[in-house]
């Protein structure tokens, strides 16, 4: 349930079944040893299972998770030994009358386990939820690209690891193309709708390592480790892809301008992205529906 998985209940009403009908087979109501190990491995198997899936969600990144899946494997090897154990002892064998050392230090061990689980899982839960509102800070609700400040942030930081590595790093602005006037005759719905079909067909054409972001109404950027000839490739794979599967959304054909700039040596992400900026204005006025590149300085 926490991670969102439909639980499957034939496996999960098995084990306690199987249980039951076990304990009335003939003679195994009556044998200790058959009981504590009947109970035992049924907790041995759910404690595996359980492991097996706080390990397959591990792609969250939540860092209690380990934790958590470590206890359940205490609390599965706990109940392996007193499972194990359970065997050697006697059929009459009572537990209120006679102190066992392995049954007392295995059923500390595991009762330990189960409530340390249960405040690590609460610990989990705790996590995602702020792992939530951090992302719903950092992330335009309706599009999906990165916010404004936590882009140029990042842009700050790729632009002095780029001096530092003496990689290229360029960036792309881009502005869709009379979307007030989409806005105003066929409405915001569509309007929405052209946005999150541009920020698809960016994130189509956007390498793994680029940065895309939202820096305005209709206006986006991204920031990719390449020169100006591979940012001006991506600008146009924009600009082509926005055409193609936005036409269908309102009755003007939507299209898109693009302004792109290449670092140079002792720039920063603010001037790198003004001279973007700039580029796009020069589309907008050369006509709109084009890709503009920001003059090349000398280093």
């Amino acid at each position: 349930m926490f991670d969102g998985r439909r639980i499957l209940w034939i496996p999960t009403l098995a084990g306690p079944v199987l249980c039951a009908a076990a304990y009335m087979a003939p003679g195994v109501g009556d044998d200790y040893r058959a009981r504590a190990f009947i109970v035992t491995a049924l907790a041995v198997a759910c404690s595996i299972a359980m492991v097996a899936d706080v390990v397959r969600g591990r792609g969250d990144g939540l860092r209690t998770r380990p934790a958590l899946a470590a206890i359940l494997g205490v609390n599965a090897a706990a109940n392996a030994v007193r499972a194990l154990h359970s065997l050697t002892m006697a059929p009459d064998f009572d537990m209120m009358g006679v102190s066992d050392p392995v049954l007392s230090i295995t059923g500390l061990a595991s009762l330990l386990a189960v409530v340390a689980a249960n405040v690590v899982l609460m610990a989990m839960a705790k996590e995602r939820a702020a792992a939530a509102m951090h992302r719903l800070a950092d992330t335009d609700p309706l599009t999906g690209a990165t916010a404004r400040a936590p882009f140029f942030a990042a842009l700050a930081a790729r632009t002095d690891a780029a001096h530092a590595k003496g990689e290229p790093l360029s960036v792309v602005v881009f502005d869709l193309d009379g979307f007030k006037a989409v806005n105003d005759v066929a409405g915001h719905e569509a309007g929405d709708l052209l946005l999150q079909r541009f920020a698809d067909t960016v994130r189509t054409a956007l390498p793994p390592t680029g940065v895309f972001g939202r820096t305005g109404g209709e206006e986006f950027a991204v920031a990719i480790t390449g020169d100006a000839d591979e940012a001006a490739r991506l600008a146009e794979a924009v600009r082509r892809g926005y055409a193609a599967t936005a036409a269908a959304t309102v009755e003007a054909m939507p299209t898109v301008s693009a302004g792109v700039a290449a670092q140079v040596f002792g720039g920063d992400a603010e001037s790198l992205f003004a001279r973007a900026d700039r580029a796009l204005s020069a589309a907008k006025t050369a006509g709109r529906n084009r890709v503009e590149r920001a003059p090349a300085l000398n280093r």
